[in-house]
């Protein structure tokens, strides 16, 4: 994992880009943060980045889309849309296990990732129900521990 990092880093013209004490580093592309953190007891990279705040009463509009987009992943390019509902954030992430992975692989994956969050920003920001009135408040939507 430590290699791939370095390499991202001397891509990105950061050679001191690394995992932090934490197993944390971010980047920040244009508007967009990329948040990186690794589970070394997992394997497993997690890639997340906020999209967005959902609305105090979001519309069925945005939150079908949402669900439509995570469905077989085909409008997010292998990540997941979710909202955290507490921060009212909607989050954009994905897993890696990067050990299965080559620096080009990495790379474009990573690349992927920040096109593909940066779009559902954009998204999000400029989003206009015109096909429903309906709201759906948020405190009505289950919750599962």
């Amino acid at each position: 994992m430590k290699n791939l990092i370095t390499q991202l880093g001397a891509t990105l013209g950061i050679p001191e880009l690394a995992l932090d004490d934490e197993s944390y580093c971010c980047l920040f592309f244009d508007d967009l943060v990329l948040n990186m953190e690794w589970d070394a007891e997992t394997g497993i990279l997690f890639l997340y980045s906020h999209c967005g705040t959902l609305p105090q009463n979001p519309s069925l509009g945005l939150l079908t889309q949402l669900l439509e987009a995570n469905f077989f992943q085909r409008q997010t390019n292998g990540s997941t849309l979710g909202i955290d509902q507490e921060s009212r954030t909607i989050v954009m992430c994905q897993r890696l296990t990067p050990q299965h992975m080559d620096y080009l692989q990495f790379e474009q994956t990573i690349e992927t990732f920040v096109h593909t969050a940066q779009a559902w920003t954009a998204h999000i920001a400029n989003f206009k129900d015109t096909h429903s009135s309906q709201n759906i408040p948020l405190h009505d939507m289950p919750t599962f521990a």
